[in-house]
């Protein structure tokens, strides 16, 4: 049973395919779909398909691009098979190089296809049993056993198994009894002390550090399994068929392993902690809650235990779209970075503001950095060249153990963005003209001002205007007036001074209600609530 992954920007060939695999005799666990390279690539690095068949030409990343990148990448290479409408030979060399499993032409042939992709998972089929008899055949190798042990646990946690009877006897196989009702996951995050790094381990390294991990959670509890993910960090399966474990154990597990790892390097931990689940089929679900929980390891001190039972809810919904976010991609888009620390300093600062903020931080990088490359390649500008030698985007939030870290990152490369974009403008008199009518904004935010009034000052058509200040802000005028006034009401109300009302008026309302209205859209609480919270 394997994941296959179609891409192709025409929905009508991506559905004829899709029809073709269910109806055929192949066996397959899930199918998905993208209609572009770049969300192709991400795809592949979150699917982690077995198959991928792609079309070349494509918004964003073409199907070359996308393989090669697949290449560089290092993570699980899928067989590629490239289905194209151009017959075209430097094509089909590309191809061959980057390890294509297969050229076909469009429109392709149902009964060849069928019979192509039957031979793959036949190959895939041999290619498993030969890995897994290598394994088994060298028993005695406590490397292969345990590889093969990580490999069906990480079947667990993802999901990916045939059937909860089907690991449950592999494992079994192994010397590992599932037969526990209940589990909880806790995920291990470790790396070298005053390094941006993770230790990286080799296989015998990991197998001899597992065994004292065992060695040593031995003597507190009984019924737990230990094993590596794909990202290399150590998870610890809890099991027990009664009263299961408390958080007292947890706690001295959690110390063990400290010391444990401290006594082959000095390192930096923490712990992310699912809830109890019941039955096999909802690991996944504490796993999961476990891994989100390591996260918090950017706020949280080395060493901590964080409980998914103590994380609350997190509400996320429009908060990318507040003052300040908007704030920073206009001063980005126009070029200005030598405020973008500033800006970075007071969206952080307004995170701050809420209790559990990592789903927003999340919410956040994962927005700026879409809407970044989105940006880019509307303007025709290659994305990458922000990025060292080896990078082709922003490192992924997990690697983060501090939040200031993560703050002189995003400064250093939103800087580069901005100046990037500083030199591509340059040249551009629309810019110019943009820049004189924010100054006049700012300058006349609290009087009655709106498009057709800034266009007369200007001697512009504001329907002209119009246009020109989304291109070049990436934002429509009335929005970014309210960014402006939005951001000056949040200093007046910091100050404590002034009513409602009498705020509203300084930055141009003279209904508070529906100032209050605005304020609470754009910024996501009350007039009320902020003064209460920048107070505190």
């Amino acid at each position: 049973m394997y994941k296959i992954l179609i891409i192709d920007d025409e929905e009508i060939i991506t559905r004829g395919i899709r029809a073709i695999i269910e109806r055929g005799n192949i066996r397959y666990s899930e199918i998905r779909e993208a209609s572009n390279g770049r969300d192709g690539l991400e795809a592949i690095r979150g699917f982690q398909p077995d198959i991928v068949i792609t079309d070349i030409r494509m918004p964003y990343l073409d199907g070359l691009e996308l393989i090669s990148q697949v290449h560089q990448d290092g993570c699980k290479r899928p067989i590629f098979i490239i289905i194209s409408g151009y017959d075209d030979f430097n094509y089909a060399k590309r191809a061959i190089k980057y390890g294509v499993k297969e050229y076909l032409l469009k429109p392709i042939v149902k009964e060849e296809f069928l019979q192509l992709l039957q031979h793959i998972t036949q190959e895939l089929d041999d290619n498993i049993q030969r890995h897994e008899a290598e394994l088994v055949k060298n028993m005695q190798s406590k490397v292969g056993v345990e590889l093969l042990k990580e490999k069906y646990f990480n079947s667990l946690i993802h999901g990916t198994y045939y059937d909860e009877n089907t690991v449950s006897k592999q494992l079994l196989q192994l010397g590992v009894d599932l037969s526990s009702d209940r589990f909880k996951i806790l995920v291990a995050e470790y790396r070298l002390q005053d390094h941006d790094s993770w230790k990286a381990w080799d296989e015998m390294e990991r197998v001899a550090l597992k065994e004292a991990v065992d060695e040593g959670i031995s003597g507190i509890v009984n019924g737990f399994w230990s094993f590596y993910d794909s990202g290399l960090r150590l998870v610890i399966l809890l099991g027990n068929p009664e009263s299961f474990l408390i958080e007292a154990h947890i706690k001295k597990v959690t110390d063990q392993i400290t010391r444990i790892l401290n006594a082959q390097l000095p390192v930096a931990t923490f712990y992310g902690v699912g809830n109890s689940v019941t039955g096999l089929v909802h690991i996944q679900k504490s796993y999961h809650e476990a891994l989100h929980l390591a996260l918090y390891k950017i706020f949280r001190e080395p060493g901590g235990i964080m409980y998914y039972k103590d994380a609350g809810e997190e509400e996320v919904k429009d908060y990318v779209n507040s003052v300040n976010y908007l704030k920073l991609i206009s001063e980005i888009e126009l070029g200005m970075n030598k405020n973008v620390g500033m800006m970075l300093d007071e969206y952080f600062e307004q995170l701050a503001f809420h209790k559990g903020p990592i789903a927003r931080l999340v919410s956040f990088y994962e927005e700026f950095n879409k809407y970044m490359y989105d940006y880019f390649t509307e303007k025709g500008i290659d994305f990458s060249i922000i990025f060292e030698p080896g990078e082709d985007d922003f490192r992924d939030l997990d690697s983060f153990w501090a939040i200031d870290q993560l703050k002189t990152y995003l400064k250093e490369y939103l800087t580069k963005i901005a100046e990037t974009i500083s030199t591509y403008k340059s040249n551009s008199p629309d810019r110019k003209i943009i820049e004189q009518i924010i100054r006049y904004m700012r300058e006349n935010f609290d009087k009655e001002i709106n498009l057709n009034i800034v266009a007369d000052h200007f001697g512009k058509n504001n329907s002209y205007l119009s246009v020109l200040f989304k291109k070049e802000t990436g934002q429509n005028f009335l929005d970014y007036l309210t960014m402006i006034r939005m951001e000056k009401a949040k200093e007046l109300l910091a100050q404590h001074r002034y009513k409602i009302q009498e705020v509203a008026g300084r930055v141009g309302y003279s209904n508070a209600k529906h100032f209050c209205m605005v304020f609470k859209k754009v910024v996501g609480i009350s007039p009320t609530q902020y003064r209460e919270e920048s107070f505190s």
